[in-house]
């Protein structure tokens, strides 16, 4: 990194000079805000360690070291949701098995939110869902009763048992049950009339509920069994599922190229936890995605750090979601001064934090010879700095290069893009 590709505005004049700060920390302007107070975390950390490949790749010493930051409670609980939506995403057999010992580990949780989270999981087994369905929180055990897989564990007589006053639980419970009963329908037949006898029994029983809500939910589970006409599986193919795929590709295939290809492997640890099982697990792609967007930069921890290696993840929408944050220091987007990716060099030229840091040369090598994203870039932000590149890039054509640099700052090209966009 040299001070020339990523430095404060008018840093090459004579009398400039990097920022001093004893700390040597990077600082933005309005340093006179408030200070961020010390968040001690949430008794768990990222930790992030050299794959064997680092080794030879490594720029320096600090590559090559584990770095752990701890993380607080918001962002463990966004992460937790990222991890498990198994439905959108395939995951490998060793992800499988590190992520059941984690989330049955959150069971035995004193915070009720992990535990609602660990409720929620398709990977429980059966003594951690037993447990949960006796949990004093309502909203773990109705979270329990609408997980169809985790519920299948479960005795009839104990869902009865534990759910004798609870109309919400119960009723979660007759609509999983149902949905057990159709789901083994399409995979075995065996385990179809097991289910389908779980189904009618609950049902039965609670056609004795003092709730009439209760009851009437026990007769239409009754009335589709006797149908025998399983409903078909639910169709989780929304544009914006099919987008994700489109984009991402996510398969445990894709996972297994990720690690290969990784610099860095990102856990997400208990603290004084020792080796203990499911005290640790390897972050997957979707959780990856929401650390390099949520996680917070603070001269209390290495955030910067973990950022910077983030933003040299062999996943560009992982970099690009790096290079549009707003709250980084130069370091980070230092590591994109080679970038290659459209996605990543749109980040970085629509992000005007970065352009107020980042140099002409660095601004030129982003553009390329693409006037289509220096035109988008410059219509959301309207940078000065681009606006004295279009001139560089196109001005010397002369009376045509003029005409060049005046459709792209009126921004005909771009809203001539956005309405052909519009009409496919």
């Amino acid at each position: 990194m040299t001070k020339n590709d990523f430095a404060w505005p008018d840093d090459n004049d004579d009398n400039a000079s990097w920022p001093d700060d004893d700390n040597e920390e990077f600082a933005w302007p309005d340093d006179d805000e408030e200070e961020d107070e010390f968040d001690p975390g949430c008794g768990f950390s990222i930790v992030c360690r050299p794959t064997h490949s680092t080794d030879s790749e490594a720029e320096d010493d600090a590559d090559a070291q584990t770095v752990t930051v701890a993380i607080p409670r918001a962002l463990m609980l966004d992460l937790l949701v990222e991890m498990r939506k198994m439905r959108n995403v395939e995951w490998s057999a060793e992800q499988i098995g590190a992520a059941a010992a984690f989330f049955n580990r959150l069971a035995d949780s004193d915070d009720a939110e992990y535990r609602l989270q660990a409720a929620a999981s398709p990977l429980l087994r059966e003594d951690a869902a037993l447990k949960l369905l006796k949990d004093p929180a309502h909203d773990v055990r109705k979270a329990l009763a609408e997980n169809v897989d985790a519920l299948a564990l479960v005795p009839v007589n104990d869902r009865l048992l534990l759910s004798e006053k609870d109309v919400d639980v119960r009723e979660a419970m007759l609509e999983s049950a149902l949905k057990n009963w159709e789901k083994a329908c399409r995979q075995d037949e065996g385990l179809a009339s097991t289910r389908r006898k779980e189904a009618e029994a609950l049902a039965t029983e609670s056609l004795r509920y003092v709730s009439p809500n209760v009851c009437d939910v026990a007769a239409g589970v009754l009335e589709k069994l006797e149908k025998n006409e399983p409903a078909a599986p639910e169709d989780d193919t929304s544009w914006w599922t099919l987008r994700f795929w489109n984009m991402h590709k996510q398969s445990a295939r894709f996972e297994e190229l990720l690690a290969a290809r990784s610099r860095w492997a990102f856990f997400l640890v208990e603290d004084d936890a020792d080796e203990e099982e499911g005290a640790e697990l390897p972050l997957p792609y979707p959780a990856l995605l929401k650390l390099a967007d949520a996680l917070a930069v603070s001269e209390f921890h290495d955030g910067t750090l973990l950022l910077e290696r983030l933003a040299c993840h062999p996943d560009r929408f992982i970099r690009a979601t790096v290079a549009r944050r707003n709250d980084v220091p130069i370091e980070v987007y230092a590591r994109f001064k080679t970038e290659t990716d459209y996605v990543v060099r749109k980040a970085l030229l629509t992000n005007p934090n970065a352009l107020e840091v980042m140099s002409e040369e660095t601004m030129e090598r982003l553009v390329g010879n693409d006037p289509m994203l220096l035109c988008e870039a410059y219509k959301q932000t309207e940078s000065d700095k681009l606006d004295e590149l279009m001139t560089k890039l196109y001005g010397f054509w002369g009376e045509n290069g003029d005409k060049m640099v005046e459709a792209l700052k009126s921004k005909k090209i771009g809203d001539a893009l956005d309405q052909a966009l519009d009409e496919i």
